[in-house]
């Protein structure tokens, strides 16, 4: 009974850890798709959270649709209060910073959350956006009437 009980508890830890998708690429060719796959409705819940300064960064060019989140003022609860407000937990969530690693707070925060799909660019939004992937399958703007904020 107990060799059963234990295999029934490896068999619930392997089946919610695979449901995790939790990770950090530099490949921008799975970047940009996952991103061009959101702005055609092929993911249904999805969003890219932009984590570079609103005002210098962002309004000078984003991803279409892409919510600024500028972490550095603001608290875990409050950037949990503010996800979950906006999007469920089922979201697949994507992240793009300055290519300074700012991604990794955020992941944490989004995970503590209950998000299980999380996506991060390691590499930073400059360096994405001189992609081949990039300019062929992602919608740039300017400014922040889109940001979300």
């Amino acid at each position: 009974m107990k060799k059963i009980s234990l295999l029934l508890v490896f068999i619930l830890m392997l089946t919610l850890t695979s449901c995790s998708k939790i990770k950090t690429t530099n490949d921008s060719k799975e970047f940009c798709e996952y991103i061009y796959d959101i702005s055609r409705g092929e993911i249904k819940r999805g969003a890219v959270i932009d984590l570079r300064d609103l005002e210098t960064d962002y309004a000078n060019g984003h991803i279409h649709g892409a919510l600024s989140y500028n972490y550095k003022n603001q608290s875990e609860e409050h950037f949990i209060t503010w996800i979950t407000g906006l999007k469920s937990t089922d979201t697949q969530v994507l992240l793009i910073d300055s290519g300074n690693n700012e991604h990794q707070v955020i992941m944490n925060y989004l995970e503590k959350a209950g998000y299980k799909k999380i996506l991060a660019y390691s590499l930073g939004y400059n360096n994405l956006k001189e992609t081949s992937e990039f300019k062929q399958k992602v919608e740039v703007k300017t400014g922040t009437d889109d940001c979300g904020c």
